[in-house]
């Protein structure tokens, strides 16, 4: 599928979500997967990302088709998450 997005978009892609990519949904092998055919890539667990966060395990934050009051709730709520 990697190859096949490459030779449509003709350019790499270097950027990889895990579907429902919660840590219980990959592991070791898959990671090992990831790592070898990926620069970056991004879970589904809600954080900023630092200067030392795993290249390989980025948090990212759900967005859902709320609308736009919900919208502005959680974006502000994402930021205030420890």
């Amino acid at each position: 599928n990697k190859m096949q997005l490459e030779s449509i978009l003709k350019g790499k892609v270097n950027f990889f979500a895990y579907p429902y990519g919660e840590r219980s949904f990959y592991n070791e092998t898959s990671l090992s997967i990831v790592k070898d055919n990926f620069k970056f890539a991004f879970s589904n667990f809600p954080g900023l990302i630092h200067n030392d966060s795993n290249h390989y395990e980025l948090p990212r934050f759900i967005v859902r088709d709320w609308d736009l009051s919900i919208f502005k709730n959680k974006l502000l709520n994402f930021f205030n998450h420890k």
